[in-house]
C-alpha cells in the first residue's frame, strides 16, 4: 500500500492528496467539463477507492474557505475565542458527517483495510484542523477556562490510538497528533512560547513506539523555527535512537543539511534569459535565496510579503542579492509563473532547477522536500541559515546582521 498525489488540470485545478494505491490497480480517468462544472470519474480495477477519495476531497476543500472566512474573528482582540469555535465547529461537523457517509456508501466496494485507512485520514483531517484552531486562538484567548474545556472535549473526541498500525500510516493522523501535542504544551505552560526541545519532549511524553517516531519525524522534517543548535541536537538524538530505517535516513539527511556556518554548495542554474549563474559569482554580497514552485500557496504569500515589507527596505542597497530557485518540472510552467508576477519580483534573479525539481543535486544536498524555504548567505559564501525565519522582524534582523555587522 502506497500513496500518491493526483493533480487534474482543467477548468480549475483539482487535487487528490495522499491517494491510497495498491499493487494491481489499473485505473482509467475520464474528465469532462462545461463552463461552470467539471466531472471526474475513475474506472478500472481498484477504482472505487479513487472515486471515494475524490468525492471526499470535494467535501474537504470548502472547509478551508470557511476557515479563512472566520479566521479574522480569532485575530480580533475584542472577541472571545469561543465565538470563533462556536461558528466554525458546526460547519465542519456537517462536512465530517458527509465525508463519513460517503465512506459508508462505498465500503462494500472497497477492501476493508482501505476503508479503515480512508476513514482514519478523514478523521485526522478534521482533528488536525481543530487543534490548529486552538493554537491560533491561544495568542488571543490566552487559553481561557472555557476554551480549555472545549479543547479537552475535542481532544478526547478525536484521540484514538487503539489501532496504532492504521493511525501511523495516515499522514493526517500524524499531523493531528503533532498539533495536539503542541496545543497541550501551550495549555500546560499557559504560554504560546515554545522551543524546539520542549515540543520534542512533549511529543516523546505523549506517544510511544512507532507513533512517537512518526510524529517526531514529521515535526523535525518540517524545519521548525527556533534555535539552530537546539534543532540540530534534536535531529541528532532522533537519528541515533529511532528504529525506523526510513525515518533515520531522512533525519540524517536533514541533519547534514542543517549545519550552518559552512560554505554554501555551489551550483550552476539557468536564469530566465538562459544564462548560467553560479552562487560563486555573488561572493562579496549578502544573498537571500527563495525556493518555490508553481501552485504553492505559501510561496505566493511569502513572495507578496517580501515585495511589500522586505524588499523596499533594501531598495538602494547594492550589497544584497535576492535569488529565486524554481522547483517546477517543466520550464514552460516556470516561465508562465514568472510572467504572473506572483512568485518573484523585479529585484530577484530567477533561476530554474532544470526540470529535476527536488532531485537537483543542490536542492537534494540540503534535504529540501517542500517550499517555500529561505537561505541566507553571507559575503564569504557561508550559509548562515538554511531556514531563515519568515517572520518579518526576525528576517530583517538576520539580514541586517549579515549586511552591516559581518563586513
Amino acid at each position: 500500500m502506497e500513496r500518491l498525489d493526483i493533480t487534474i488540470w482543467g477548468n480549475g485545478t483539482r487535487f487528490i492528496t495522499n491517494q491510497l494505491i495498491n499493487a494491481g490497480d489499473r485505473i482509467y480517468l475520464s474528465y469532462s467539463e462545461t463552463s461552470y462544472a467539471a466531472a471526474v470519474k475513475f474506472t478500472g480495477n481498484g477504482s472505487p477507492k479513487y472515486n471515494c477519495s475524490y468525492a471526499i476531497q470535494n467535501v474537504l476543500y470548502p472547509l478551508a474557505g470557511s476557515e479563512h472566512e472566520l479566521l479574522p474573528l480569532v485575530h480580533s482582540k475584542d472577541l472571545n475565542g469561543m465565538i470563533f469555535f462556536n461558528r466554525l465547529i458546526p460547519r465542519t461537523d456537517k462536512r465530517e458527517k458527509l465525508a463519513e457517509k460517503i465512506i459508508d456508501l462505498a465500503k462494500d466496494s472497497i477492501p476493508p483495510l482501505f476503508a479503515k485507512m480512508i476513514k482514519a485520514d478523514v478523521k485526522g483531517y478534521f482533528a488536525e484542523a481543530r487543534m490548529r484552531w486552538f493554537i491560533y486562538d491561544f495568542a488571543y484567548s490566552k487559553g481561557s477556562a472555557e476554551v480549555r474545556q472545549l479543547f479537552e472535549t475535542e481532544s478526547r473526541r478525536y484521540l484514538d490510538t487503539a489501532d496504532a498500525a492504521i493511525i501511523s500510516r495516515s499522514p493526517n493522523q500524524i499531523k493531528f497528533l503533532y498539533r495536539l501535542a503542541v496545543a497541550k504544551l501551550m495549555f500546560d505552560k499557559g504560554s504560546e512560547s515554545k522551543t524546539i526541545y520542549e515540543i520534542c519532549q512533549k511529543i516523546s511524553s505523549e506517544y510511544s513506539g512507532t507513533l512517537r517516531e512518526k510524529v517526531l519525524t514529521f515535526y523535525l522534517l518540517a524545519s521548525p523555527d527556533g534555535d539552530s543548535e537546539e534543532y540540530e541536537g534534536c535531529l541528532k538524538n532522533a537519528a541515533n535512537s529511532f528504529k525506523s530505517k526510513t525515518s533515520v535516513h531522512f533525519l540524517r539527511e536533514r541533519l547534514i543539511s542543517s549545519y550552518s556556518k559552512r560554505p554554501l554548495m555551489d551550483f550552476a542554474m539557468p536564469d530566465s534569459t538562459g544564462k548560467i549563474r553560479k552562487i560563486s559569482e555573488f561572493k562579496g554580497k549578502v544573498v537571500v535565496i527563495d525556493f518555490w514552485f508553481t501552485n504553492c500557496v505559501p510561496c505566493v504569500e511569502l513572495s507578496k510579503n517580501l515585495k511589500e515589507n522586505i524588499l523596499p527596505l533594501y531598495k538602494s542597497e547594492k550589497e544584497i542579492v535576492f535569488i529565486t530557485i524554481n522547483l517546477d518540472k517543466y520550464k514552460k510552467t516556470w516561465m508562465k509563473s514568472l510572467k504572473s508576477g506572483l512568485y518573484t519580483s523585479y529585484r530577484s534573479i530567477d533561476l530554474f532547477s532544470g526540470g529535476v525539481a527536488f532531485e537537483h543535486p543542490f536542492v537534494k544536498h540540503y534535504g529540501l522536500q517542500g517550499a517555500p524555504y529561505l537561505f541566507l548567505v553571507n559575503r564569504q559564501g557561508i550559509l548562515l541559515d538554511s531556514n531563515l525565519s519568515k517572520e518579518n522582524k526576525n528576517m530583517v534582523d538576520q539580514i541586517n546582521k549579515a549586511l552591516y555587522q559581518e563586513k
